[in-house]
């Protein structure tokens, strides 16, 4: 009963978040939107954005794989969370930040998609299809593209 009543306060709180990054970009308050979501990011994976853009894919995905296991709810997080950020600096007309975000999280989705194959039915599948429209218009690393193989 208490783990339920913490995972249900968590989700309620970042759905709250969630809103107001929402509501802040449709106000086009940018630099808030972000905030918000850096400190999402540190609520929910225990990490600021900053370094989760600092770090290469494979150091990542290290990082959320303790015991050499992925931890497909952190992957999940992180790669939806960088949609976001990517959105909001398309938004701001920052094609460079946008495109390392949206390719970063594009490579967490396809390796959660990967080792849970039940997430092909989930609105997850729908994320990876997002991305790959916002991707279109740029070539794939060829690390990208060997993922994509496997997941089609």
């Amino acid at each position: 009963m208490i783990n339920k009543d913490y995972i249900l306060r968590i989700a309620e709180r970042v759905g709250r978040y969630l809103a107001i990054i929402l509501r802040l970009r449709q106000a086009n308050r940018h630099e808030e939107a972000l905030v918000y979501i850096d400190e999402l990011f540190l609520q929910a994976v225990g990490m600021t954005s900053s370094f989760i853009n600092s770090v290469t894919e494979e150091m990542l995905l290290h990082m959320l794989s303790p015991l050499g296991e992925l931890d497909i709810n952190k992957c999940l997080w992180v790669a939806a969370l960088l949609k976001v950020e990517g959105e909001v600096y398309e938004e701001q007309n920052n094609g460079k930040e946008s495109y390392y975000r949206y390719l970063k999280s594009l490579r967490l989705f396809l390796e959660a998609q990967l080792h849970e194959r039940t997430l092909s039915t989930s609105t997850f599948y729908v994320e990876i299809e997002a991305v790959l429209q916002k991707l279109k218009e740029y070539e794939l690393p060829d690390a990208i593209k060997g993922k994509l193989f496997s997941y089609y």
